[in-house]
């Protein structure tokens, strides 16, 4: 059956930057391999890397699926982490019951 010569590895990364994300699998036939974005449930690749435009919609975890037929299907994930900086998103005017308004 297929077997990870590497799993995919998780990235830390900016908005804006382009990612490689490698599923690097070993089998006899060689196996198939689709690449599934968590957020969406689609396939996004069919192939062993897959290069991804870092957005928020693209962040998230990305399953590899091998499948080699009579043989049990192999899964690893790979995560893109976006670094950015902190950001409120709370109102700006905060209510508390029965003490009036926080500012």
């Amino acid at each position: 059956g297929p077997q990870f010569r590497h799993p995919p590895v998780s990235v830390e990364t900016h908005y804006g930057a382009t990612e490689i994300l490698q599923c690097d699998v070993d089998g006899n036939p060689t196996p198939e391999i689709l690449w599934i974005h968590e957020d969406s449930d689609r396939i996004v690749a069919s192939s062993p890397n897959i290069s991804v435009a870092v957005s928020p919609d693209t962040a998230g975890r990305y399953y590899c699926k091998a499948h080699v037929p009579g043989f049990p299907e192999l899964t690893g994930y790979a995560n893109i982490f976006i670094r950015a900086p902190p950001t409120i998103v709370s109102q700006r005017t905060q209510y508390v019951p029965d003490e009036g308004v926080v500012k």
